[in-house]
């Protein structure tokens, strides 16, 4: 049997003809797929090394120049707006998930840390890993994973407090949360549920939520006051949960930080359930799962939903459900370092924006690489980027994507070694 072992090149042209529509001119279409190229090919945003290990730019006089013209809108017949790219990178990620009657949505914000810049645009301030403010950018972003398994990566924003058009940081989380639902109805999607991290307890986000339909778990932040039945006494969110009589326990892989290291360790934890009332009018669900022998944070976690809970099982899929948010976690670890989001380096924030969104151009196709080549091809990947078959096991993102990147590091050597060559006999003839 033939195997196709150029086919994830045939697959990337494919791919990036899905964009060309937003360009007005072949030329610029060809930049842009020299762009997407580059920074799979090199593992980086910065453009002079998307512009040097681009196979089709490698050779090109000036190609760095004209990639920093792309993404800085200095030609009228590309797009002017980063939220074009967005839009499309949102309306091909639903279309993998049409036709799919649950689907979890887990949107999470991602610190662009710029630590060493100080000239960028609209530079903000951020979190460090060790907590201290360093400048960079807020992102949002989103992964879609259907009942059957079926995952697509939905949304992706870089935002500033400093830019003109900011209002809030609600504001951004509201117009992500419309646009994702809009996207996912407009392909059949009958049921969404949010999965959402403690920086999203608000309760104008959790009201928007009711208000188009969709269903959320969010880990509680707040010991907001509640009543426990509809225009009752306050009392303290926490305090009513602590209340509760046990209903079971659930055993869970969760993070564990050992050694400055992330590991994932089984616990058992304590689970408990109540109704209540936000603002006294407002009725969802709260659960709670404590890890008696966990001290800090992660002691235990109390979710806010509007999911059933009447039995102890629909309490412990619940907590399952917030669990999964771990994947995109996974997602932004990827990312940061097999395409090295952070390293952009270009001072206008615009052209900050678009090479971010280029950059999850490029981890949506390599997202997808398992299931869109044939075994054989993805084995041919995994070798080039250093997989070591194991039983039971089998190679993940990472591994495929240095494979890719191997794979056109190659072409890059086959090109430069024709040129030259070619060189070499022009040489010979003049001597």
């Amino acid at each position: 049997m033939t195997h196709n072992y150029n086919a994830p090149l045939e697959k990337l042209g494919e791919y990036t003809k899905q964009y060309h529509d937003l360009f007005k001119d072949a030329r610029l279409r060809k930049g842009f797929d020299s762009a997407i190229t580059g920074i799979i090919g090199s593992g980086s945003t910065k453009v002079s090394q998307i512009a040097r290990l681009a196979p089709q730019t490698s050779q090109t006089k000036y190609s760095e120049k004209r990639i920093r013209r792309l993404i800085r809108k200095k030609n009228q017949r590309a797009p002017s707006d980063p939220k074009d790219f967005t839009n499309r990178f949102l309306e091909l990620g639903a279309k993998k998930l049409s036709g799919q009657h649950d689907v979890r949505v887990i949107l999470d914000g991602s610190d662009l840390r710029k630590p060493y810049s100080s000239k960028l645009e609209h530079l903000s301030t951020v979190r460090a890993l060790d907590g201290d403010l360093i400048p960079g950018y807020q992102t949002l972003n989103a992964v879609g994973i259907a009942a059957s398994g079926v995952q697509a990566l939905l949304y992706q924003h870089t935002y500033s407090p400093l830019e003109p058009a900011y209002k809030s940081d609600n504001d951004q989380v509201r117009t992500a949360i419309l646009e994702i639902h809009r996207a996912l109805r407009a392909v059949g999607v009958v049921r969404i549920t949010w999965i959402l991290d403690r920086g999203f307890d608000d309760q104008k986000v959790i009201e928007l939520i009711l208000k188009i339909g969709d269903c959320f778990i969010i880990r509680a932040q707040h010991n907001r006051n509640v009543t426990s039945k509809l225009g009752g006494e306050h009392q303290k969110l926490f305090a009513l949960l602590g209340e509760q009589p046990t209903s079971g326990t659930m055993q869970l892989k969760r993070p564990s930080v050992e050694k400055n290291k992330s590991v994932m360790r089984l616990s058992t934890g304590q689970v408990r359930a109540c109704t209540c009332f936000l603002g006294g009018r407002v009725p969802i669900h709260a659960v709670s799962i404590e890890f008696p022998r966990v001290k800090g944070d992660e002691a235990g976690w109390v979710l806010l939903t509007n999911l059933p809970i009447e039995e102890l099982e629909q309490v412990r899929q619940i907590i399952a459900l917030y669990a999964s948010r771990w994947a995109i976690e996974e997602v932004f670890s990827w990312t940061k370092t097999a395409l090295d989001w952070e390293a952009v380096q270009v001072l206008d924030f615009e052209a900050v924006r678009t090479l971010v969104a280029y950059a999850f151009i490029c981890a949506a196709f390599v997202f997808d690489l398992e299931v869109s080549l044939e075994p054989r091809v993805i084995a041919f990947l995994a070798h080039l980027g250093g997989w070591v078959e194991r039983k039971g096991m089998k190679p993940g993102r990472r591994v495929l994507s240095l494979g890719l990147q191997r794979f056109l590091a190659g072409l890059l050597v086959q090109q430069s070694l024709q040129q030259f060559t070619a060189q070499d006999v022009v040489l010979d003839v003049d001597n």
